[in-house]
């Protein structure tokens, strides 16, 4: 396996942890005390939706060069 193959693999792995996360958050099992639970959920969402978002366009990228 060269490096752009491992990169790859390693960035799917991630992908499937960060989908993970987001079924967590849409579930609403975030709590955090002293903060508004749904904001900081909302919030985190986001952000996880926006890094498999660039993930999988790396996938693509990448996938396409070899």
């Amino acid at each position: 396996m060269d490096s752009i193959e491992q990169l790859i693999a390693d960035w799917i792995r991630i992908r499937t942890t960060l989908k993970g996360q987001l079924k967590h958050f849409e579930a609403g099992h975030t709590v955090i005390v002293g903060q508004d639970s749904s904001q900081v959920t909302a919030e985190a969402t986001e952000r996880v939706r926006r890094c498999v978002i660039e993930i999988e366009l790396l996938i693509s990228h990448y996938s396409q060069r070899g």
